[in-house]
């Protein structure tokens, strides 16, 4: 299955799955370099993708961002559809704000 098939599943738990081992199988990606606590950004031809702490989290995008207008909603490893990332990411970042305004 091509990555382009993958990313189109509407079922986002095999979606994760098959993207998991098609890193293992095809791109020969076993486990990505990372610095405890560092958010990595890594750009491939076709994608841009969102990692924090090892897993894919971004709460002002999707994680894993394609070239042609799609993408995949993760926060902290945890793949999750849209309408439900929406409420989440704009609750963690309220939190994030009101800690940092406290402070």
């Amino acid at each position: 299955m091509t990555y382009e098939e993958i990313i189109k599943l509407d079922d986002l738990k095999d979606r994760e799955t098959l993207l998991k081992e098609y890193y293992e199988k095809e791109v020969k990606v076993l486990d990505w370099m990372y610095d405890e606590n560092l958010t990595q950004i890594i750009v491939f031809k076709d994608r841009t993708e969102y990692k924090h702490n090892n897993e894919y989290h971004r709460l002002d995008g999707p994680a894993i961002d394609n070239n042609y207008g799609d993408g995949s909603y993760y926060i902290n490893g945890q793949i999750m559809r849209y309408d439900e990332w929406k409420i989440l990411s704009t609750k963690i970042m309220r939190e994030l704000k009101l800690t940092r305004a406290l402070k």
